[in-house]
């Protein structure tokens, strides 16, 4: 099988030194060449290291795409027949503007695309424009660039996908702490069903430790190929398969994007940056503590059994989550019956029918699964309960970051997920999908899993259980209304293809 061979310049960047550290990258790149990589990438931010307080402070350190750096790897890539990605502070010439920028040059030494990151540095830089073209065409398919955080929100790597990349290159600056970047860049790459691979710095900034700092390879199945750190520059590389014509495979990113419901996402697009109050302003129920218990059977166990065992268990107001299974009709009479018991509210997914329920006093509501609306911004099933708004979607509907965001702007404070059975890949969604600002519920035969929504770029909050039991969790609906959403989006891209 032929192979796509790229290597990745795992860089001790020294901050305030541009000459050194140019040179160093030269020489990396120079040595990918020789090993036979056909694309070399480089950290973000590898001139000048990362840590600066001011523009007057990182202004010694910036240089235009065309300055010293830009001139010196565009001559390496065309004596060398490759293509170089490299990152570092941009000044623009017209505007003298700062920008956290990336470049990519083709084999003839030409600068062949720049992107800006999105979610810059406040303190010196401008974030770029939502509208970027920040994908490029090779030899082995269409690829993309996007700079480590801007990877932390899921839709600029959902629009890179939309645009036609195979695989998306990410220079990165991101220190060990907090969110683990690899398992974000891997569910990254299994949600668009793309390559993505993070070249990450390595050594010691001035307010940040990188020597743990890991570069990363994800496959579109989300499996790590790379995953390592080294506390001193070295080259590491990934190997890529090729099909038979010498392309990548796109077939799992274009099945993921005929799945998507864009009908369904036209609220992602709402401007929510001056509402103070989302209770208010969507009429959403009073906020408070909403009781969860997750059911998962142990062998040839009966969940509706389970629910019933479990009746002293549950809180004022509570949602309990069955998994997907075969529901007779007697057994979904006896949910019901459970449910007008009290404020109680039940939901599940029928195997046989194809339908999610959702029981409550006053009696049993169920929509078709696949959701069958047509209608713009049409949404999926949601329900007012308690104190919650509460989504009622699948993981494989979920693994769109559009429903997530559209749900959470038409106040969703979380999604509920009755599953018939919950992999690894699927527990990584719903730890992560709440960066968009939605908590998730998961409920499935083999295990439970609660996600909540983050702090800042911290890890995902929540509570997971895959053993036979009951998996609790009490979620007050007053954190879920306060959001923070990235809507420096391309907008335009994502709904027109």
């Amino acid at each position: 099988m032929p192979e796509l061979n790229i290597a990745l310049a795992h860089l001790a960047v020294e901050p305030g030194r541009p000459e050194r550290n140019l040179a160093e990258l030269l020489r990396l790149f120079r040595e990918a060449a020789n090993g036979g990589a056909q694309i070399a990438v480089g950290p973000e931010m590898s001139l000048s290291g990362y840590c600066f307080t001011s523009r007057e402070e990182i202004a010694p350190f910036v240089q235009g795409a065309l300055g010293p750096a830009g001139i010196a790897i565009g001559q390496l890539a065309k004596e060398c027949g490759i293509f170089l990605i490299a990152g570092w502070a941009e000044r623009d010439p017209l505007t003298d503007i700062f920008y956290n920028s990336a470049f990519v040059f083709a084999p003839d030494g030409t600068l062949m695309k720049r992107y800006r990151k999105i979610s810059a540095e406040s303190r010196w830089a401008c974030p770029g424009p939502a509208a970027q073209d920040n994908v490029f065409d090779t030899p082995w398919g269409r690829m993309g660039l996007l700079i480590c955080a801007d990877t932390y929100y899921g839709l600029p790597a959902r629009v890179t996908a939309v645009k036609g990349a195979d695989l998306i290159f990410v220079p990165a600056n991101w220190p060990p702490g907090g969110l683990d970047p690899g398992e974000l860049w891997r569910q990254r790459a299994r949600e668009n069903g793309v390559y993505l691979l993070a070249a990450n710095r390595t050594g010691q900034d001035r307010e940040m430790d990188c020597r743990l700092a890991r570069s990363c390879v994800a496959a579109p199945s989300g499996a790590a190929l790379l995953d390592r750190a080294s506390d001193i520059t070295t080259l590491m590389w990934a190997r890529l398969p090729l099909e038979e014509h010498g392309c990548l495979a796109g077939l799992r990113r274009r099945e993921i994007l005929a799945s998507r419901r864009r009908e369904a996402y036209y609220r992602a697009v709402g401007n929510f940056s001056v509402i103070e109050n989302l209770t208010s302003f969507l009429k959403l129920p009073p906020p408070g503590q909403l009781n969860i218990h997750c059911f998962v059977p142990g062998v040839d166990e009966n969940p509706v059994n389970c629910l019933a065992g479990h009746r002293e268990g549950f809180g004022p107001v509570s949602l309990a989550v069955l998994p997907r299974r075969s529901y007779s009709a007697s057994e979904r009479e006896g949910i019901e019956k459970f449910a007008r018991s009290g404020k109680i509210a039940v939901t599940a997914g029928d195997e046989a029918t194809q339908r999610v329920y959702f029981w409550t006093q006053d009696g049993e509501k169920s929509w078709p699964r696949p959701f069958s609306g047509t209608a713009p911004d049409a949404g999926f099933p949601r329900v007012d309960f308690g104190p919650a708004r509460i989504l009622l979607a699948s993981l494989d509907e979920l693994i769109h970051p559009e429903l997530a965001l559209a749900a959470a702007k038409w106040g969703c404070d979380l999604a509920v997920a009755s599953e018939f059975h919950m992999g690894e890949g699927r527990a990584a969604l719903v730890a992560l999908r709440p960066i968009e600002q939605l908590a998730v519920i998961a409920c499935a035969g083999n295990g439970a899993a609660v996600g909540l929504i983050p702090q800042g770029h911290q890890a995902g909050r929540g509570v997971r259980s895959f053993r036979d039991g009951v998996c609790s969790y009490v979620l007050d609906t007053g954190e879920t209304r306060r959001k923070k959403f990235q809507d420096r989006i391309d907008y335009e891209a994502l709904f027109s293809r």
